[in-house]
């Protein structure tokens, strides 16, 4: 991570980011429990208020932080490592949303490939990624990154295995973006996906109440072949748990039509 900011200061705002970071999230979950909704209504303001906005260079770098002082994200790292059985150095792989590019960094430090496509919406999101894979000396040779939408993805480009981390949350209809990635996923291709369930963000607009939400929206198209669920509070995950903020990540496979 240090190698990423050059500098002492540079490595220490980004220590400022993650604690701006961590106090926004709870004054927007304070928001979100006493309003029940999240303040962000739509994916246009998320674009032009985040994505697309100066500040999203801290967002990012509060976010890679949360790597490793979040419990929660460091256990999602451990759970998707262990995919790293399911590629080949025959196969594609897509990350979409490249976000920080965590999970660009693993799947290029873990994963044998053949090419691999890191894609995201916003310019500070492709930099940023870009930054850290250079910065973590991994082979780049074979990795493509690219500043588009995964709306705008050819069809007939299929994946083996496909990490869509935390995008469900961040859109007004996620059964569209779960359309997308069951026809751009290969047959026998695997779908690691994270979400976020009633836990506020700035950019979070798709509220999920509970699990059985978030599962009732996948098996439409999707097997969940496993689930790894984290209540933000660490506690254990209990069935009956709603409106209670949870980190989700599931391994799913193509359900046949």
């Amino acid at each position: 991570m240090k190698r990423k900011y050059e500098t002492e200061q540079g490595f220490s705002n980004c220590i400022k980011a993650f604690i701006r970071l961590s106090i926004d999230v709870l004054i927007l979950q304070k928001k979100l429990n006493r309003d029940g909704k999240y303040s962000c209504s739509s994916f246009e303001d998320a674009n032009k208020n985040v994505y697309q906005a100066g500040k999203m260079n801290n967002y990012l770098d509060g976010l890679l932080l949360s790597q490793i002082f979040w419990p929660n994200h460091y256990r999602f790292r451990e759970y998707f490592i262990t995919l790293s059985t399911l590629t080949t150095p025959s196969s594609e792989i897509l990350d979409a949303p490249s976000g920080p590019g965590i999970y660009s960094y693993y799947i290029a430090k873990f994963f044998p490939y053949k090419n691999f496509y890191s894609i995201d919406i916003s310019p500070f999101s492709k930099s940023c990624t870009e930054s850290l894979l250079k910065h973590s000396q991994v082979d780049t040779d074979r990795i493509t990154l690219k500043l588009t939408n995964i709306y705008d993805l050819n069809n007939e480009q299929k994946f083996d295995l496909i990490a869509c981390g935390e995008l469900l949350e961040h859109i007004q209809d996620p059964d569209e973006l779960l359309n997308k990635l069951y026809i751009l996923l290969k047959d026998k291709g695997t779908l690691f996906l994270t979400t976020a369930i009633y836990a506020a963000a700035e950019d979070h607009i798709y509220l999920f109440n509970n699990v059985n939400e978030v599962r009732e929206i996948l098996e439409k198209r999707f097997h969940i072949a496993s689930e790894l669920i984290l209540p933000t509070s660490l506690e254990p995950y209990s069935p009956d748990m709603n409106k209670v903020p949870i980190n989700y990540a599931c391994k799913l496979v193509k359900m046949e039509k």
